[in-house]
C-alpha cells in the first residue's frame, strides 16, 4: 500500500471523526413539491408547509457498479471524476520513498476505460466541478500541505488560487465563476477562475470555522458548536442553534441539514429551515458523514457511522416526509463526501479497503 493513499484515508478518517468544511451549492433551484415558510411572528414562529406532490414512492436501488479509486463526483451521467495513483508520469518522493502521485482520472461508466485528465507528477484530490462542467477546482498537496487550483477543463490551463495553505475537504461552488474553500486558520475565500482570490469572511476571534455553507441570502457557518448565519454585507452574524457539528444547504437555499450533536459519543442529522427551526429529525449514530443534497432539494443522502454495530449505511432520506430508506451497498463509512449526478438518479460513495479507495455508482430506480 502505497503512503500517499495511507496519508489521504487518515485525512478521511479525520474529515469523518472531525467532520471538517462540507461543502454543497448554495445557488438558487427551482422550487420543490411541498416548500416550507416560515413565519416570524412577535410571541411564535409559524412553519407552513404547501401541499405536496403525489408521493414518488420509496427509493430503491436499480443496480450498483464498482469503480476503482476515490471518487470526486460526476463529469456527466456516464463519467466520472475518480482519483487514482498515475504510474505513466514521473514519480514523486514522499518522505523518503518513490511512488506515483495521485492524478484525477475521466472514467467512462459505459466503457469503463479511465483517462488522466491533467497528468501531472503532483498529488491532485479533492476535485469539485463547476455548475456548467467548464472547470475544475482541486487541490494539490504534498504530504499534510496543500495548495487549490482551477483547471480550465477546455484547454487545460490552471490557475492557483492564491497562496493559501488550505483544508483537505470540499469546496463549493458559489457560481459557475467562483469557488469558496477554507484555508488553514479557518478564513473562506473566494476565487474566480482566472485565480483572483479574496477572503469572504476572517471567522470569529474567540473559535475557529469548521463548517461553512453560502447561500443567496448569506453565509451559514459553524463554530465554538453553534451554527451561525451572516447576511450578506458584513452584518453582526446571528446564532442560530448549539451542538452544531456541520451544516449544508440545500441548492434551492430553503433548507440546511444540520448534524448536531447528541451525546458526547452520538450526532444527529436534522432538516432545519434557515432560521434554525428543526423540520425533521433523521438518523443518529457514533457520527454522520458525507451529507449530500439531491439537486432538486428533496432528498438527502448521508453515511450513518456505528461503532457498537448499531444503525448504519448510506441513507437516501425524503426532506418532505422524513421516510429514510438504506440503500444496499458495501459502505459502512464512507472516504468523502457522497456526490449526486445532474440529474438526481445516481449517488456516488467512496469507501477505503484493504486494497485502495472503492467507489460505488448507485443507480436508484
Amino acid at each position: 500500500m502505497q503512503r500517499t493513499n495511507k496519508k489521504i484515508a487518515s485525512i478521511g478518517a479525520v474529515i469523518s471523526l472531525a467532520l471538517a468544511v462540507a461543502a454543497c451549492s448554495g445557488g438558487s433551484g427551482e422550487e420543490n413539491a411541498g416548500a416550507r415558510q416560515t413565519i416570524e411572528k412577535p410571541d411564535k414562529t409559524i412553519t407552513v408547509v404547501e401541499t405536496p406532490a403525489p408521493a414518488a414512492g420509496p427509493i430503491e436501488v436499480a443496480n450498483i457498479k464498482n469503480v476503482e479509486g476515490m471518487g470526486n463526483g460526476f463529469l456527466t451521467e456516464d463519467s466520472l471524476l475518480v482519483m487514482k495513483p498515475n504510474p505513466d508520469v514521473e514519480p514523486i518522493q514522499v518522505e523518503g520513498s518513490t511512488q506515483p502521485p495521485n492524478n484525477l482520472y475521466a472514467y467512462d461508466l459505459n466503457a469503463g476505460t479511465a483517462e488522466a485528465v491533467n497528468p501531472e507528477s503532483q498529488n491532485q484530490n479533492f476535485a469539485v466541478l463547476s455548475p456548467d462542467g467548464k472547470h475544475l477546482f482541486y487541490k494539490q498537496n504534498y504530504e499534510e500541505s496543500a495548495h487549490g487550483f482551477i483547471l480550465n477543463m477546455e484547454t487545460k490551463e490552471k490557475v492557483a488560487t492564491g497562496d493559501f495553505l488550505i483544508e483537505f475537504g470540499d469546496a463549493q461552488w458559489l457560481d459557475n465563476s467562483t469557488v469558496m474553500f477554507q484555508t488553514m486558520e479557518g478564513a473562506l475565500v473566494a476565487s474566480d477562475t482566472e485565480g483572483n482570490a479574496e477572503v469572504l469572511f476572517e471567522g470569529p476571534e474567540d473559535a475557529r470555522i469548521v463548517s461553512a455553507a453560502k447561500t443567496d441570502e448569506g453565509l451559514f457557518y459553524i463554530a465554538g458548536e453553534k451554527l451561525y448565519f451572516r447576511a450578506d454585507g458584513g452584518s453582526e452574524p446571528e446564532e442560530l442553534s448549539d451542538s452544531a457539528v456541520t451544516v449544508a444547504a440545500s441548492p434551492d437555499g430553503k433548507q440546511l441539514a444540520l448534524v448536531r450533536k447528541a451525546t458526547e459519543t452520538t450526532r444527529t442529522l436534522y432538516i432545519v429551515d434557515p432560521k434554525g427551526n428543526e423540520l425533521l429529525k433523521l438518523g443518529t449514530a457514533t457520527q454522520v458523514f458525507g451529507v449530500a443534497w439531491s439537486p432538486d432539494s428533496t432528498k438527502v443522502a448521508y453515511n450513518l457511522i456505528s461503532e457498537d454495530g448499531g444503525e448504519g449505511g448510506i441513507i437516501v432520506a425524503d426532506t418532505l416526509t422524513g421516510e429514510a430508506t438504506e440503500l444496499s451497498v458495501d459502505v459502512q463509512s464512507a472516504a468523502a463526501t457522497l456526490r449526486w449526478s445532474a440529474s438526481g438518479k445516481k449517488l456516488l460513495a467512496t469507501t477505503y479497503k484493504e486494497e485502495g479507495f472503492v467507489s460505488y455508482v448507485i443507480t436508484l430506480k
